[in-house]
């Protein structure tokens, strides 16, 4: 007894847990693992060495390109900022253009002048048609004429004439007015003004090379400008020189404000930085703000833009600074840069050259990566033989585990079954039953003691007991061990030989090396028969509804036969009694303007009982290309009214093209049908940023207005607030515009006072 408590069993000895840590700290220490730590802790010392050398040559050459390229595109802005200011000085010097300045100067001192008065000059009209073709010769947009005090006195537009707000937008006129020609920086226009396609627009960039106009005592009586579009000309200067597919060269003013346009407006975009407009640009509008993290990346920052700081290269720069980084710093995207910049003091502005850290130190990055593959790699083999002798340590325990764990799951799965409250059945790949839950047992009425080891065909009807077998052979034989799966709705029969509907689904498995088969069952028959009352039900309103469309369809047809049959019968007794019988001819053609405005009653009832339905499948509609076009099918209703519309940035938005195009055809329409008899019509069409998942869109005219309390009326069928013999039209304009915009999820609303306008808002869903 004493040998045997002093010499336990072998078994003991070995798995004491002192055993198990002397040998496994014996492996630890062993030559082998020692030899191989050293060679990997040598390794990563000649890696590191080498690749910082690399790194540091790398950055040497990296800030050599970055200057090289900024002062390339310094030299050229410069040459084209000299070109433009030379282009001014020679077209305000021309004698004939100098004499008629100067002329026309005079003429504004003589008289009590406005904008009515200048238009009508002589000069005025001269130096429109002259220097409006110099400026398309030199690549101008036109020109302003100040007096010495900023008065506009002439232009080439119509809306600067007669104001003064040019001089407070930017300084150009101070300068010039101190004898200087100078170029401005871009700045925000003081007028609505055309992009390169002729769409209108407020708060648009502009830029100016102007000019001083001296007397011959060589006195400055006045500044001439010619204005300039920066988002293409002065942009264009700066793309000329760009480093790979990220470099971008812009400029800034002293706030941090972009002055020139973005290479990332896409991604600008897509992050939220900017408005998803297809005019919309970076220049004026984007602050060069660090967000603190890449927003390109989905990253949203908590401050909002304005609280942001300017970014290290902006903070630098707008302190009159020139400097390089090429350890990274963010831009105004969050995405890490490496950049140049320098502040050009006789300019106003900074410009700044930076490309992305990822493509600047893309050679080191690929360095970087074989040296940690094949870092890696060693680590991996020396790992590999230490790690392997403690899987084999572990392998006893994990399988003792495993078979605990097998206990433990088949209680816990015989609890799941009997306390679940769908009925779960398990059958064996022959089709007697295994298992049979209490839930099973409450749905078929039988007890599991009086079911297993039966075959399942006894809790089916016919057909599906005769199939049974077969489908069950099929199923068996398919190389599936886990993963076939079956949802389907079938039939079950309870003890007492009634049937009923189920929801069943059954899914093949291997246990200990054998077929199983586990079904689910839910008893569905209440819901069976829900959806047979539901089903009848749809039918019956879609028959309805068919029904009412064609009635509306053929009865419009049938009215307006005959109505065309009145009118022109009228329009044949009109002829035979000519002049005899002038009250009978004043009798008809009452009759026949009453055929002719019912014929229009019928004809709009068609059209709104048409906006029924939208299509299933919505496409993207761009409003900045299908209000234009809308403008261009209504040009004749437009240039006879001498009407006008403007259009402001607009969304992509999702519909039916067909009814969005009516839509707004609708709305314009009706802004300009309903104008003051002595004003001509304006239309306005602008949209407000993305609320709530809506955009909202308005339509703002300058007509006849109505007084609120008339506005539940206005959308109405054939609901009007003014006479037919004042306006055209049957009222169901806005009906059929109320009934496009419910069916696109929006909603539509009016605002207006008699004698001061309308708006309508339309809010219609943003694509997700």
């Amino acid at each position: 007894m004493n040998q045997e408590k002093r010499d336990p069993p072998p078994e003991s000895r070995i798995n004491t847990p002192s055993k198990h840590w002397n040998r496994r700290l014996a492996l630890l220490l062993s030559p082998n693992v020692r030899l191989s730590f050293a060679t990997i802790l040598l390794l990563a010392a000649i890696g590191w060495f080498g690749l910082s050398a690399v790194e540091k040559e790398m950055k040497k050459n990296l800030a050599a390109q970055l200057q090289t390229t900024l002062s390339a595109n310094i030299e050229a802005l410069k040459i084209w900022i000299e070109d433009k200011k030379l282009d001014a000085q020679v077209l305000a010097t021309q004698p004939e253009v100098r004499q008629k300045i100067l002329s026309f100067i005079e003429v504004s001192k003589t008289k009590d002048v406005g904008p009515d008065i200048l238009k009508q000059t002589q000069e005025l009209r001269w130096l429109r048609e002259h220097l409006g073709a110099a400026c398309k010769k030199y690549g101008f947009i036109g020109f302003v004429l100040l007096d010495n005090t900023g008065y506009q006195l002439g232009a080439f537009l119509e809306e600067p004439l007669g104001k003064r707000q040019l001089i407070e937008h930017s300084d150009f006129f101070y300068r010039s007015l101190q004898g200087d020609t100078v170029l401005s920086p871009p700045f925000t226009g003081e007028v609505d003004l055309p992009d390169v396609h002729g769409v209108w627009h407020s708060n648009w960039p502009t830029m100016f090379a102007s000019t001083p106009i001296r007397d011959p005592a060589g006195e400055t009586v006045g500044v001439l400008g010619f204005r300039i579009r920066p988002e293409i000309a002065f942009t264009r200067i700066l793309e000329i020189n760009r480093l790979g597919k990220t470099g971008e060269t812009y400029a800034l003013n002293g706030e941090g404000l972009m002055l020139s346009e973005s290479r990332f407006n896409s991604q600008l975009k897509k992050a939220g930085l900017l408005a998803e407009h297809l005019e919309n640009r970076a220049i004026l509008q984007m602050q060069v703000r660090d967000p603190g993290a890449n927003m390109i990346r989905r990253f949203r920052p908590a401050p909002p833009r304005s609280q942001q700081p300017l970014t290290f290269m902006a903070a630098s720069a707008t302190k009159g600074k020139t400097g390089i980084n090429v350890d990274g710093y963010n831009d105004y995207r969050g995405v890490l840069v490496v950049g140049a910049w320098a502040w050009l003091p006789d300019y106003y502005f900074g410009v700044a050259t930076e490309m992305d850290v990822d493509e600047a130190f893309a050679p080191l990055q690929t360095m970087n990566s074989w040296f940690v593959l094949l870092f890696g790699f060693f680590v991996l083999s020396a790992l590999s033989a230490f790690i392997f002798h403690f899987r084999q340590v572990r392998t006893e325990i994990d399988r003792q585990s495993a078979l605990q764990d097998v206990i433990e799951s088949e209680v816990r799965s015989r609890a799941i079954m009997d306390n679940a409250g769908d009925a779960i059945i398990t059958i064996n790949e022959l089709g007697s039953v295994d298992t049979f839950n209490p839930a099973a047992e409450k749905m078929f009425g039988y007890q599991a003691s009086e079911i297993i080891g039966r075959n399942i065909k006894t809790l089916m009807p016919e057909p599906y007991r005769s199939e049974h077998d077969g489908y069950l052979r099929r199923y068996a034989s398919k190389d599936q061990a886990i993963n076939l799966e079956l949802d389907r709705e079938v039939q079950g029969r309870h003890q007492n030989g009634s049937i009923f509907d189920l929801a069943l689904s059954v899914r093949k498995m291997a246990i200990t090396g054998k077929t199983r088969f586990i079904g689910v069952m839910k008893d569905i028959t209440e819901r069976k028969t829900a959806e047979t009352k539901l089903k009848a039900y749809a039918d019956e309103l879609e028959r309805s509804n068919m029904e009412l469309q064609d009635f509306s369809t053929i009865a419009s047809h049938d009215l307006q036969e005959p109505l065309r049959k009145i009118i022109i019968l009228g329009d044949r007794l009109e002829t035979q009694i000519s002049n005899q019988d002038p009250q009978g001819r004043d009798t008809l053609q009452r009759m026949q303007k009453s055929a002719e405005r019912l014929s229009q009653f019928i004809g709009d009832l068609l059209e709104f009982s048409k906006v029924t339905t939208i299509s299933k499948t919505l496409s993207p509609i761009d409003l900045n290309r299908l209000i234009p076009e809308v403008v261009e099918d209504l040009d004749l209703l437009i240039t006879n009214n001498k009407g006008k519309v403007f259009m402001g940035r607009l969304p992509v938005i999702e519909g039916d093209q067909m009814q969005i195009r009516q839509l707004f055809q609708n709305l314009i329409s009706n802004a300009i049908k309903y104008h003051k008899t002595d004003v001509s019509p304006i239309v306005k069409i602008n949209c407000s940023a993305k609320e709530e998942g809506f955009y909202r869109i308005s339509v703002k005219d300058n007509g006849i207005g109505f007084d609120e309390k008339y506005v539940s009326k206005i959308f109405k069928p054939f609901q009007r607030l003014h006479t037919k013999s004042d306006y055209e039209g049957t009222g169901m304009g806005l009906t059929i515009c109320q009934k496009i915009v419910n069916q696109h999820g929006g909603k539509i609303s009016a605002q207006s006072k008699p004698s001061h306008g309308t708006l309508i808002t339309v809010s219609l869903p943003a694509p997700s």
